[in-house]
């Protein structure tokens, strides 16, 4: 493609319901005109390294179809190549001018007055991937089938999202919310996920309902590959003092939440033997509710029903030491009597718990064991 059938192209046919066409072009031009679709989405996301597999997602499935049926790029290699002939870096700079005024235009009718500026504003909602969990919860907490109103509603409540951020622009050029945009895209890759279905006009419903948890559906099919990542933020041990709880629903929710974030986090399978069914698996709390541990998924662990209470501090059969992960079965039982068929703490994805909980719960069960077992017998059952 010769330097002015881009130019014309840019300026008389690109239909743009994003500034995904105009981005791409030129960081392909600042890139010597190909790049892997990771550093495209670098490019995208201003660094921002959380954003990036969300860019590189948007990069794949939107501009680089629309570019490639127009003859302006292709991929080959592993790569995205601009098919621009050999020209003058005046050339060169007058195709990247007119991408950023197709971006300028763009965001002046967002009312916004550069990328960053739209990027920041998107960071105020929770990501795409965020909003999977709320919308299949909201549904079955709404008995199955929903208009897209009451899921809205449904997923604002369970994320405590503010005004402001139920307010935030649509970065594309529909007059749909942020929230909108991304809770469609999330009934779209739950739809192609199997979980739901589109029933009726602006009414969706659980697939199979009743027969199975679709939370913990979605949990065993994305934890091979959207596996939380959690390292680099702030570890708390323990969570915040109990208060006066606002109401069941907000109590059920939490739960559900953290068993899908351990769930996607570590797979559905248990840590200390190789049980898989997902009704028999549980998200245990390394550093127990009743001594206030918090909610972050490190301090979390699928165990199946056995395991998690053979490992419980004031049970104390089955220990996890917190340096090398080996398990440890107390009281003279051997691993063939608890049914525990790993050596080592092992996860289906390989991602661990934090050092600092299993230390916490290898010194609690220290301090039980070392009590007389008749006085721990009193303990599991107290004299009425």
């Amino acid at each position: 493609m010769r330097a002015e059938e881009l130019l014309s192209f840019i300026e008389t046919k690109m239909k743009m319901s994003h500034v995904y066409q105009p981005l791409l072009i030129r960081s392909l031009l600042d890139r010597g005109n190909a790049s892997t679709t990771r550093d495209l989405a670098l490019d995208f996301s201003l660094g921002v390294a959380h954003d990036v597999d969300h860019y590189e997602d948007r990069i794949i499935k939107q501009p680089v179809p629309v570019l490639a049926r127009h003859g302006v790029i292709e991929e080959r290699d592993g790569r995205i190549h601009l098919l621009l002939d050999s020209c003058s870096d005046e050339s060169k700079q007058l195709i990247r001018s007119a991408c950023e005024e197709k971006v300028t235009t763009f965001l002046r009718k967002k009312k916004v007055d550069s990328w960053a500026d739209l990027r920041r504003q998107g960071d105020l909602v929770p990501s795409q991937n965020d909003f999977l969990f709320p919308t299949l919860h909201a549904l079955r907490e709404l008995g199955g089938t929903a208009h897209i109103r009451d899921i809205a509603d449904h997923v604002a409540k369970q994320l405590t999202l503010s005004q402001q951020q139920i307010e935030v622009i649509n970065p594309t050029a529909d007059d749909r919310t942020l929230l909108e945009y991304r809770l469609a895209w999330a009934r779209t890759e739950l739809k192609e996920n199997g979980g739901i279905a589109n029933t009726a006009p602006s009414t969706w419903s659980l697939v199979n309902a009743g027969q199975s948890i679709p939370e913990d559906e979605l949990a065993e099919s994305l934890a091979s590959e959207y596996s939380k990542d959690n390292e680099g933020k702030p570890f708390e041990l323990f969570g915040p003092q109990d208060k006066v709880r606002q109401s069941e629903q907000k109590v059920r929710t939490n739960q559900a939440r953290f068993r899908f974030d351990v769930l996607t986090t570590y797979g559905v399978e248990c840590a200390l033997c190789s049980i898989t069914e997902a009704r028999l698996i549980e998200a245990a709390h390394i550093v127990p509710k009743s001594a206030q541990g918090s909610d972050d998924v490190r301090n979390g662990l699928p165990l199946c029903l056995l395991h998690h209470k053979a490992s419980e501090s004031d049970v104390a059969l089955i220990r996890i030491e917190p340096d090398t992960l080996n398990i440890v079965c107390e009281d003279g039982r051997s691993f063939e009597e608890l049914k525990v068929t790993k050596t080592q703490l092992q996860t289906r994805t390989g991602k661990t718990p934090r050092k600092e909980a299993l230390q916490y719960l290898w010194g609690e069960t220290a301090t039980y064991l070392a009590v007389e077992p008749a006085y721990r017998y009193n303990l599991m059952y107290p004299k009425l």
